[in-house]
């Protein structure tokens, strides 16, 4: 969707639909994907070239996508709102988050032993 130049304005979009595209693909799991390639190519260059040097820039690299990222989804969570503050909740902003397995069998042995004592 191209900004048309003699107008100088951007086609609207339907907000449920931008945010049923950012729920889809490696967004359903990761918030920032692509911040996330970029870490791993920096990994790869940095094993490729065997340079000190960028082992040593790398945390002031992560550092400041960290900072890109919280300003993003500042912006997304004040045009989004709730949604996007549940979609935060359930996904990983650079690694997907670990299910949650081990409460979910704690809370059922939980319940099963109750059902057991009370009869």
């Amino acid at each position: 969707m191209a900004c048309s130049r003699a107008t100088n304005r951007r086609p609207t979009v339907p907000r449920s639909l931008l945010f049923h595209s950012l729920t889809e693909g490696h967004y359903r799991y990761i918030r920032h994907p692509l911040y996330t390639a970029l870490f791993l190519g920096y990994l790869g260059t940095v094993l490729a070239l065997q340079s000190w040097t960028l082992v040593a820039w790398f945390p002031a690299f992560v550092f400041s996508y960290l900072l890109f990222a919280k300003e993003e989804e500042k912006v997304l969570e004040s045009g989004f709102g709730e949604a996007y503050r549940a979609y935060r909740r359930q996904t990983g902003m650079f690694l997907p988050k670990r299910p949650r397995f081990h409460t979910d069998v704690f809370r059922t042995a939980v319940q099963w032993r109750s059902r057991v004592s009370d009869k």
